[in-house]
């Protein structure tokens, strides 16, 4: 079984069909969601109930974490994006919304660009969050780096890597996928003068994030033809998950013009 096809298999990881209060199923906007470099979709799991009903949560789970673990991991944006947009396939006949923290931003952004000019799709807009704007080389690149160096590096940004840092079996298990997603993140740079998306364009920032500045997250603005809005959070790298309310919040007036 291709990656594809394994994509469209996990994704409902959290799927559950709900009515919106206007009533039927075509009220339903799709949230779709990709984690950060070595995550998989269980980071999102703390969102559900969340949000309005009238707001499906799709956590995309990847090649080679979590229920995929055994999967190779995918090093190369453009490559990932290709894969997810085959694998989901059909499911981008309802209004919907891609959203990604990180890692995760370039790849909704790059899917984004494959489907925002496609007939009949409803894309509705894509939430970058904790990532400098994709046309913006890598100032500080890791992935190189040997793997306790590398980890340390991580670390740096509040990641949870001391398990990793102790023991080389765990080490053995979760560094593949972690270094495939930095080299994929870290060696994609689009082309400003390229592809633009045509839907709104929201992007988030933790305002003591050590990796992302406020004018890095202010030039995505140069990647949509359509509105662009930033929001900074209190938080570092990580507010994503640990301002969930406000994060939640700002999604729901993005998307509803409401509060969850």
């Amino acid at each position: 079984m291709n990656h594809a096809q394994r994509i469209a298999i996990w994704l409902p990881y959290n799927h559950r069909r709900r009515d919106g209060p206007h009533g039927g199923r075509n009220h339903i906007v799709r949230l779709f969601c990709f984690p950060h470099a070595g995550a998989g979709a269980s980071v999102f799991l703390s969102w559900r109930g969340l949000l309005p009903a009238v707001i499906e949560l799709f956590p995309v789970q990847l090649p080679g974490r979590e229920s995929r673990l055994k999967d190779a991991p995918i090093s190369d944006v453009q490559h990932m994006a290709e894969q997810v947009v085959a694998g989901l396939n059909g499911m981008w006949d309802r209004p919907f919304a891609l959203l990604g923290h990180s890692y995760g931003s370039v790849l909704a952004f790059e899917i984004a660009r494959r489907l925002c000019n496609v007939e009949g799709v409803p894309l509705l807009r894509v939430f970058a969050s904790g990532r400098h704007a994709p046309h913006l080389p890598e100032p500080h690149p890791i992935c190189s780096l040997p793997d306790l160096l590398f980890l340390r590096e991580i670390q740096r940004l509040n990641g949870t890597m001391l398990d990793l840092l102790g023991d080389a079996a765990l080490r053995e298990v979760f560094l593949p996928s972690l270094r495939a997603d930095y080299t994929a993140n870290e060696t994609y740079l689009c082309d400003a003068s390229g592809t633009l998306l045509t839907c709104p364009l929201s992007v988030f920032g933790g305002q003591t994030d050590p990796a992302v500045s406020e004018m890095e997250l202010k030039a995505w603005s140069r990647l949509t033809m359509a509105t662009f809005r930033l929001r900074t959070f209190p938080g570092d790298h990580f507010f994503l998950y640990s301002a969930t309310a406000t994060v939640l919040q700002a999604i729901c007036e993005d998307l509803l013009g409401g509060e969850p």
